[in-house]
């Protein structure tokens, strides 16, 4: 048996910028991104899908560490160089210790949709590619997954 759904349940759940389409696709590719090299995922601090969807998928996965960025886009660089606080979630008030990205390992992070507008982040942030992106319902959004080769400098 299939309901209708109203224009308001399919905009949040199926089409729109939050709603969870596509997130699978995007944690199946992650996934298989780790499968031969250890990656890290940067999860913004700003509630909602993309990246919380995706967060539930892969943080039980050994081969992906996962990094919560309060500090974005506040600061809008959102690789710090040398220490960083880390957070053991992103609703998280104080850090549980003190990390640093190492040099070799690529890092991904999965846009949100925000008012940052991406050509900012990409100058903010060189060096990160947009490598996969899934189209949602609505044409005017979609899953996007950035990747910084690794290539920061050792501290």
């Amino acid at each position: 048996m299939n309901a209708p759904l109203s224009a308001l349940d399919r905009t949040l759940y199926i089409e729109g910028m939050n709603s969870g389409y596509g997130l699978k696709p995007a944690a199946e590719f992650l996934a298989q991104q780790a499968r031969n090299r250890k990656i890290i995922l940067i999860i913004p601090a700003k509630p909602g899908n993309s990246p919380d969807g995706v967060l539930i998928y892969l943080r039980n996965n050994p081969d992906i560490s996962i990094v919560h960025a309060p500090w974005w886009p506040q600061n809008p660089i959102l690789v710090p160089v040398g220490p960083f606080p880390y957070y053991a979630h992103k609703y998280a008030r104080k850090a549980v210790g003190i990390r640093t990205f190492p040099a070799d390992r690529d890092i991904y992070f999965i846009y949100p949709y925000t008012n940052y507008p991406e050509a900012l982040f990409l100058g903010n942030n060189p060096g990160f590619k947009k490598i996969w992106s899934f189209p949602k319902p609505d044409p005017q959004f979609s899953v996007t997954i950035y990747k910084k080769s690794g290539s920061i400098s050792p501290q």
